[in-house]
């Protein structure tokens, strides 16, 4: 086999190998550069005669689709799920959308403009009570779960707190938002202007809540090491054993620790178990399972 096209594809399957995920990406480029180096022996032997070099190439680049099709495998998919990155990358999505839906989130603009040119206590206060009364309803529910957060690194603090502060940034602006649709298709009479204006608060304190509860029960169930979603739950015990209860256990599957969540007892504690490096060998079978 001659030496352009022997260079063209060595190329190919090294760039195609930067779309391969990065756990396998080393194996499956050794994989089809020793399937390339087979032809090229089987070429210059003479088993094979040239007219396979186009059939050759065409292979390296059915690499590109090959490549591709390993992120849609349904561990591969559900191990980019449970990635970190994911959260402000959907996040982003949500806020372009809405910027685009609602031009520039323009009502929240007119909102602080208001309130910078002509302050008063009837433009604040009543969105102060709205939001304060959301914050109260969301500690509450998270207090009843008792759900702990493990704060060992500042990588876990640096998320929670982004997470945090995307929500109470787009949520009341997204409200706003919407509040302002209502009052531009409001009906004339008075009676469905009330039930509109109702649902409305309802729906700020439903979202915002629900909001900063999934902000809370994600961390919670977040490796501290690595910020990936914990897996591989595995039911423990038994409900009708006292000294033996039921609980859960997830594991962080590159092997940083284990997480135990009480059934039995829901006002007992979670408890986070960090597992010797040893572990991440055992557990490697498992992220690609």
């Amino acid at each position: 086999m001659s030496t352009e096209p022997l260079l063209r594809c060595r190329c190919l399957l090294h760039t195609a190998s930067w779309l391969v995920p990065a756990p396998e990406r080393a194996n499956w480029l050794a994989a089809r550069l020793s399937i390339l180096r087979n032809w090229t022996i089987l070429i210059d032997r003479g088993e094979i005669t040239l007219r396979a070099e186009p059939d050759i190439i065409r292979y390296c680049w059915r690499s590109f689709a090959d490549a591709v099709h390993l992120w849609f495998n349904p561990a591969q998919f559900h191990n980019l799920l449970r990635r970190p990155s994911l959260v402000p990358l959907l996040g982003a999505l949500l806020i372009a959308v809405s910027a685009f839906l609602s031009g520039g989130f323009r009502a929240t603009h007119a909102f602080f403009h208001n309130i910078v040119t002509q302050p008063s206590s009837d433009s604040v206060v009543p969105y102060c009570i709205l939001f304060t009364f959301s914050l109260l309803i969301a500690a509450f529910t998270i207090a009843q779960r008792r759900r702990a957060l493990h704060w060992h690194s500042w990588s876990y603090s640096a998320f929670f707190a982004a997470k945090l502060a995307a929500v109470l940034s787009f949520v009341p602006a997204g409200w706003l938002e919407f509040h302002a649709l209502i009052l531009a298709h409001r009906p004339h009479a008075e009676l469905p202007f009330i039930l509109s204006a109702l649902s409305s608060v309802v729906i700020y304190i439903v979202g915002l809540t629900s909001a900063l509860r999934w902000c809370y029960i994600d961390q919670s169930l977040r490796c501290p090491v690595c910020l990936k979603l914990l897996n591989l739950p595995v039911a423990i015990g038994s409900w009708s054993s006292v000294f033996d209860p039921a609980n859960t256990e997830l594991v962080c599957d590159d092997g940083h620790g284990s997480l135990l969540i009480p059934e039995a007892d829901p006002g007992a504690d979670e408890r986070w178990t960090t597992l010797d490096p040893s572990w991440r060998d055992v557990l490697e079978p498992a992220k690609s399972a």
